[in-house]
């Protein structure tokens, strides 16, 4: 990376690298980042999240009950109908340039539908948009997108060989991401939060800001 800012173009915004731990704990990771950051909280226009990309429907495999797994060159975004449709459209439009990946939005939603989350379990659905560490950015008023593939048989089981994972895929996914992220690093402006949300994230949004979240790491220099 170092590299290629050296010798090629570099993005009018900084990009910014985080890995989280404690996910399955209860987004331990991102929580302590987003409530201690690294940097200031109100500079962050955007977050993208990686979370399971690596599986699609192969020949034989049906989903069971409640799980959804996408095709070959599709993806879940979750996110952007939610929290930001300008996001979206960035989403969308790098997609059908960036090697033609589907978007699929079926996750994309707070409550089930006719076509979203309707799988089960009732009357909640899976609720992805809060289960996953995006979620922690988008209760400080970041515009997120949440790429993941889906859930499969495998999830959280020791049968999750990396033999199943679709590499074809899991390229072309993650070249759009990091496309996304250019375009949003270039663009004049910040994506736009919706001018309405869910109540659940609104009132989220105060208990971040009433528990002081956003406070800038201090970082000692000698």
């Amino acid at each position: 990376m170092a590299a290629a800012m050296a010798n090629g173009p570099r993005p009018k915004r900084s990009l910014l690298f985080v890995w989280h731990i404690g996910e399955e704990k209860g987004l331990w990771g991102s929580e302590h980042f987003t409530s201690n950051p690294t940097v200031p909280i109100g500079n962050i226009v955007a977050q993208l999240n990686i979370d399971m990309i690596g599986r699609s429907k192969q020949p034989g495999y049906t989903d069971p009950p409640q799980y959804k797994l996408v095709e070959p060159g599709e993806v879940f975004v979750v996110g952007p109908d939610i929290s930001s449709t300008e996001l979206g459209k960035i989403v969308g439009d790098v997609a059908a340039r960036t090697g033609n990946l589907k978007i699929n939005p079926f996750y994309d939603t707070v409550a089930p539908t006719d076509t979203r989350d309707n799988l089960g379990p009732q009357p909640n659905g899976q609720r992805i948009f809060y289960r996953s560490d995006h979620y922690n950015f988008a209760r400080m008023g970041i515009p997120v997108a949440f790429y993941t593939t889906g859930l499969h048989t495998d999830y959280h089981r020791v049968t999750d060989h990396p033999d199943k994972v679709d590499y074809k895929s899991m390229l072309l996914i993650t070249k759009n991401i990091a496309s996304v992220g250019w375009v949003v690093a270039n663009a004049a402006t910040r994506p736009k939060l919706n001018a309405k949300l869910p109540d659940q994230l609104v009132n989220d949004m105060k208990t971040a800001k009433d528990a002081g979240w956003g406070t800038l790491t201090p970082i000692e220099r000698k």
